[in-house]
């Protein structure tokens, strides 16, 4: 029989269970949008100022649609 000790390790390795594989999940999420931009044949360009976003920030931050100039602006606002 278990008790209540038992019962609350259990459930405390569940949760880390179900953390750890919610942050791989993410993880390959990123690398997978890290290879879809990597891959992009048209660069993309800023929303902002129409500028280039380079590639490297592209990969750094697949999510981001700014330049590094346009963003820092954007964030001081």
């Amino acid at each position: 029989m278990h008790d209540a000790a038992d019962k609350a390790s259990e459930d405390e390795a569940r949760a880390w269970e179900l953390f750890d594989a919610d942050r791989r999940d993410r993880e390959e999420r990123h690398t997978l949008e890290r290879a879809r931009v990597f891959n992009r044949v048209v660069q993309m360009h800023c929303l902002e100022c129409g500028d280039e976003v380079p590639k490297a920030r592209q990969l750094a931050l697949p999510h981001t649609r700014r330049c590094f100039r346009c963003a820092d602006q954007v964030e001081r606002r």
